[in-house]
């Protein structure tokens, strides 16, 4: 990723966060979420969102030059998301 981009995972499900106490609830892992990978570019205001192929709860992310990731707070393992150029 370029300096001018900035990558990350929202909620789809953020209805679920307003009965909730945050961010103790979702440290505590007392909720989760379905997240989208957004790629976008702070130069222009570009989005991308990117297809991570399944049902991801974002935690811990980090880019390289192209690709973006992050572990699955489901099942705690490591993915990686090509980025767009």
């Amino acid at each position: 990723a370029s300096p001018s981009t900035l990558v990350c995972g929202i909620p789809k499900n953020q209805s679920a966060f307003r009965s909730e106490l945050l961010p103790d609830a979702y440290e505590k892992q007392a909720i989760f979420t379905i997240d989208d990978v957004y790629q976008i570019n702070m130069s222009d205001g570009a989005i991308n969102i990117l297809d991570a192929g399944a049902a991801f709860d974002i935690s811990s992310p980090r880019t390289t030059k192209n690709r973006f990731y992050f572990i699955n707070r489901y099942d705690k393992k490591l993915y990686g998301v090509p980025l767009k150029s």
